[in-house]
């Protein structure tokens, strides 16, 4: 059980590398004055003197009071893992403090001094300022969640905030006129990467809101706010004694595709690019969903394990979701496909999933429509075929990437890869190097 904790943190002196790395649970830490803000598992520690803040959940954030407390490091651990039921020596408690260490949150471990630096007067003025903007701002949202009918809330959550990140902008725009098969004119490249910037932001509010609206409220949204097409297919499949490989991809708030279709009662077992820790905070979820009374039948697989949990999944007939359209390393590739007149390598889950037989694919994208809503679209089974004698995996993956291709063409600002395409592909397959890594 890991603590989550904030990314992109300065590197530590080798000294204090050591000194973390020498801890023991006999260890004792002493902490700057800090407050805590949040809640459920969306927690922030808060150096009072800077506003320098570490992001962590519900555990992290009870880690710390413990540790505040006086506590040795192995008692926090047998407190918490007899609390969620962790053996002590699965409860890691290095990350969280590691992080706190790299924003000078820790004073003292053991009898060490580390001589955390205090701010300027001005300079911790005017960070506190800006902290208890920040935090005014979250107690806002926090109180508008709880409080204020869906569509007002709704329409408070999604006004735009802030200025669009020039280095994200110039990423899309360059990627977006790189794709001829777009056939997008220099005039409206401007115009689609705004849009697709500005729906990637959104998705990150959904994916806030899955996590804290409350159980009838989120039920209410997921229901009210979503048209579903193509649910007929499912149940045919389904009624045919076909197992279902549902293939998903990075379209409008594709989060919340698994929990769309659990509301709609339908049985899947989602594969999430999450730790096992991070998986706790779903898993919670669901539970509060059906103390509430309302049933989801969602499972979500993550972890080294997941791809494994997946094909238990298959063995009890539940339908699985994979979104396979993401960044992959040539040495973990199940090969190549054309994909928006570009090679890339295709990610090995989906393949390895097929090969276990008699799976129906189908592909699943959800798109952002005007009035806060979304449409998710069920397509039907990808007919799979071969000039060459049997379907192979190379069939198969090709066959999926022209139904994301022709998903793309249709309406480009929807799809979230585009600041990343580049490290996507491979290359133009007019590039004669290109050419020579196909064949």
């Amino acid at each position: 059980m890991n603590m989550a904790h904030s990314a992109a943190l300065p590197t530590l002196s080798q000294d204090l590398e050591a000194l973390l790395a020498g801890l023991s649970d006999d260890s004792r830490i002493q902490l700057s004055a800090i407050f805590i803000r949040g809640k459920g598992d969306h927690r922030v520690i808060i150096r009072r003197d800077t506003g320098a803040m570490v992001k962590t959940n519900a555990i992290g954030a009870e880690a710390v009071q413990l540790l505040r407390k006086g506590q040795c490091l192995g008692t926090v651990k047998k407190i918490l893992g007899k609390r969620y039921g962790y053996s002590d020596e699965n409860v890691n408690l290095a990350p969280l403090i590691r992080s706190l260490a790299a924003i000078e949150l820790v004073q003292k471990i053991g009898d060490i001094e580390l001589g955390a630096q205090i701010e300027p007067l001005w300079r911790r003025g005017r960070q506190h300022l800006k902290m208890m903007m920040a935090l005014l701002l979250a107690e806002m949202v926090s109180l508008s969640v709880r409080f204020l009918p869906l569509p007002v809330m709704l329409m408070a959550l999604y006004v735009k905030k802030g200025r669009r990140k020039a280095e994200i902008m110039r990423s899309i725009e360059t990627n977006l006129a790189g794709v001829s098969a777009l056939r997008l004119s220099p005039q409206s490249i401007p115009r689609v990467a705004r849009k697709n910037y500005d729906l990637l932001a959104r998705s990150f509010t959904d994916r806030f809101l899955l996590a804290t609206l409350a159980p009838r409220k989120l039920d209410r949204w997921l229901r009210k706010y979503t048209v579903i097409s193509g649910m007929e297919h499912l149940q045919a499949a389904r009624n045919a004694g076909k197992r279902v490989l549902l293939c998903g991809f990075h379209t409008g708030s594709y989060s919340l595709v698994p929990f769309i279709l659990a509301a709609a009662g339908y049985e899947v077992t989602a594969l999430a690019n999450i730790l096992d820790s991070a998986k706790e905070a779903p898993d919670r979820k669901m539970a509060e969903m059906e103390k509430a009374g309302f049933h989801y039948p969602l499972q979500i697989a993550s972890g080294k394990l997941g791809m494994r949990r997946l094909v238990q999944a298959i063995h009890r007939d539940r339908s699985v979701l994979i979104f396979p359209d993401t960044m992959v390393g040539s040495a973990s590739s199940a090969g190549t496909a054309t994909f928006l007149g570009h090679l890339i390598h295709a990610r090995p889950g989906l393949t390895w999933l097929w090969q276990k037989g008699g799976l129906a694919i189908m592909p699943v994208y959800l798109t952002s429509e005007s009035g806060y809503r979304h449409h998710l679209t069920i397509e039907n089974e990808i007919a799979l075929h071969s000039d060459r004698g049997p379907v192979t995996p190379e069939d198969m993956i090709r066959a999926v990437y022209r139904k994301l291709e022709e998903i793309v063409i249709e309406n480009p600002s929807q799809w979230h890869r585009w600041s990343d395409f580049q490290q996507m592909t491979l290359g133009s397959i007019s590039d004669p190097t290109v050419l020579d890594h196909r064949l």
